[in-house]
């Protein structure tokens, strides 16, 4: 958990996503870095938490401080002020959520718009192309560029949170499916890129027909 969240707030916020201030034991199985990350059945992950009394039959919420304390130790007991940027700002979206919970919607779509621009600052950094980020990004070859397929190549450097990169990207597509073709791809990044190539696009490897149809 701590490679994939800078901070121990930005991963709480993740996982108490319309702040409740708390995290119950079925929202904690169904978030996506537990479900589909972690490679043990369900039954292995509630003996895991069972043992280390994360939840019981007596403890059904796991609070802040209990979070931070099993899944972020060294900031546990090391650093207990927020003196780092991110963590501040991480703090405060959490605590936003839970005093404004009638304006969630319109707070949810400012931090939207902001992990935005930093997405598109990032692309136009890395690269010089819509083709050639869009080849980046999938490694698999499938045609399509996923929240998975963006968090795991710019790895720790982003301060991306999961749930709402999912969110934009659906947005982004347009069958609303959560995974972006090369189309809505370069509808959405080209110009943060100054592609040059237009909307015309080849794999380089003739395994990969699929791409064909970006002629």
């Amino acid at each position: 958990m701590q490679n994939m969240y800078r901070s121990a707030e930005g991963a709480y916020a993740s996982f108490d996503f319309s702040g409740l201030g708390f995290i119950a034991e079925d929202a904690f199985l169904a978030h996506p870095l537990v479900k589909n990350r972690l490679p043990f059945s369900d039954s292995d992950i509630k003996s895991f938490l069972l043992d280390q009394n994360i939840y019981s039959g007596i403890k059904t919420r796991l609070e802040f401080d209990s979070f931070k304390k099993y899944f972020f130790p060294h900031l546990y007991l090391v650093q207990e002020d927020l003196d780092d940027a991110d963590e501040t700002a991480a703090f405060k979206n959490k605590q936003d959520l839970i005093k404004n919970k009638a304006n969630q919607p319109q707070i949810i779509e400012e931090r939207l718009l902001k992990l935005e621009v930093r997405l598109k600052t990032k692309f136009s950094s890395c690269f010089e192309s819509v083709r050639k980020a869009f080849l980046a990004l999938d490694t698999d070859y499938d045609g399509f560029v996923t929240v998975e397929d963006i968090l795991k190549y710019f790895g720790n450097e982003t301060e991306f949170n999961f749930n709402d990169l999912k969110k934009l990207i659906v947005d982004k597509d347009i069958k609303r499916e959560g995974r972006l073709s090369y189309m809505d791809f370069s509808r959405w990044l080209g110009g943060a890129i100054h592609m040059s190539e237009g909307f015309y696009f080849r794999h380089d490897s003739i395994k990969n027909p699929q791409y064909d149809r970006y002629l």
